[in-house]
């Protein structure tokens, strides 16, 4: 069993009866055995005081689970799913890709301003102590700032809006604390305290975010370095996100063609329509120029051959494409952004 004098250790609670008192003691005189942090086979996390650390992430701001409404299948969409976000569906945070400060931002969820199905079946079941019963987890994050944490380590900036149990939400107590935090994070230094502080794979609760050791004067040093404009604005390029703006010219490699595809279809995403929902300039910026771009298809009917006097598929397209992209659409574009496509669905493409 691995036994340092960093935060914490894990220990199978048989082997801790069977032990020699003196030898429970020499991992550290200060121990302190908690219960709050329960795994499963008889497995718990201790926490050792350990006078070399002088804070953690604890004393800076607090960590909590996100929702379960208990039937996702039901209550959840991705946001691309209605053609436009419906009545009483609301955003959907869930867990981040790695290395996006923006990102787990693809599903809504059948919300019904907290008077309908998701309210129901908690009540029904609430003798059952079933799952519906965290409903309304993380409710006191929401509308606030902070960091959502994967339970495997991943990361990304938070904005407010209801999360789920894929993740837990960090938020600190003062808004300028989130700066050095994301760069702890984004510098590495969250994952390499915490794998010293525990072998497992994946994070057990919000007290073991809490729990990981933390200098603030040493990151508002290196975030001054790192992140010289402050905190990044919202913004992706991924059109999978309800951030993204919507122009093919900007979305991520090998989806530009599917952007263009859907526009002329005449999808909108949400970002487009949402006056309220905060972006950056730079995504304002896009979503003023994309609304400059070729109108959509009439009645949204794309047929891939000729029919009825209008062109095939495969045409259509490529004219939008020309006159989306301008001067820069080339001979070479065409097959570039086709390779770009398949690279991206398939990586062994070549």
């Amino acid at each position: 069993m691995r036994r340092t004098k960093r935060d914490f250790f894990v220990a199978d609670v048989r082997e801790i009866l069977q032990a020699d008192a003196s030898e429970c003691l020499s991992v550290n005189p200060l121990a302190q055995f908690s219960l709050s942090d329960a795994r499963p086979d008889n497995e718990f996390r201790f926490m050792v005081a350990d006078a070399e650390i002088s804070s953690r992430l604890g004393n800076f701001g607090s960590a909590k689970m996100g929702m379960s409404a208990g039937d996702g299948e039901s209550f959840e969409r991705c946001f691309w799913e209605p053609q436009n976000l419906p009545p009483n569906w609301d955003f959907l945070q869930s867990s981040a890709d790695e290395g996006n400060v923006y990102s787990g931002r693809s599903l809504i969820i059948h919300w019904q301003n907290e008077n309908g199905r998701i309210v129901a079946l908690a009540e029904s079941v609430k003798h059952l102590n079933h799952a519906a019963q965290n409903w309304q987890r993380g409710r006191p994050f929401w509308q606030k700032r902070g960091l959502v944490i994967n339970k495997f380590g991943g990361y990304c900036l938070y904005e407010g809006d209801k999360f789920d149990s894929r993740c837990m939400v960090y938020v600190p107590d003062k808004p300028e604390y989130l700066l050095p935090i994301l760069s702890f994070f984004h510098a590495g230094g969250f994952s390499a305290a915490l794998g010293e502080m525990d072998d497992s794979l994946a994070l057990g609760s919000p007290a073991t975010v809490e729990a990981v050791p933390f200098d603030l004067g040493e990151w508002e040093e290196l975030a001054r370095t790192r992140f010289p404009d402050g905190l990044p604005e919202p913004y992706s390029a991924d059109p999978t996100q309800w951030l993204f703006h919507g122009h093919p010219c900007y979305a991520a490699s090998g989806t530009e063609l599917h952007v263009a595809l859907a526009r002329l279809a005449g999808y909108r995403w949400p970002a487009e329509t949402d006056a309220s929902m905060r972006l950056s300039s730079e995504a304002r910026a896009r979503i003023a120029e994309v609304a400059t771009l070729p109108s959509a298809d009439a009645d949204g009917l794309l047929p891939l051959n000729p029919l009825l006097g209008e062109r095939g598929l495969a045409d259509r397209l490529r004219t939008w494409c020309a006159a989306a992209w301008g001067k820069a659409w080339t001979a070479d574009t065409e097959a570039t952004l086709i390779t770009a496509a398949c690279e991206r669905a398939n990586p062994h493409y070549s």
